[in-house]
């Protein structure tokens, strides 16, 4: 499923890919987007905007360092040895 603001097509992902985040930036700026149509990163420390309802993360990079997937060899490395 895709979502829209305006005539800006987004994918289903959490986040913005880099196309994205370009056209986002590029509305926004030209006052397409509204102050009522942001939102920020939902990763901590991050002030980059977001489409509001639309995506949390502004890139993979945060969506990552929040709750994306992590290497499983790293999780065993990390688990309790008896």
């Amino acid at each position: 499923m895709t979502a829209r603001v305006g005539w800006l097509k987004f994918s289903d992902t959490p986040y913005m890919s880099s196309p994205e985040r370009g056209e986002f930036r590029r509305l926004r700026d030209g006052g397409a987007v509204t102050v009522f149509g942001v939102a920020l990163c939902g990763a901590e420390g991050c002030d980059n905007e977001v489409p509001v309802g639309v995506k949390v993360y502004c890139s993979e990079a945060c969506w990552r360092k929040e709750e994306g997937p992590t290497d499983e060899k790293e999780e065993e490395a990390s688990g309790s040895m008896d």
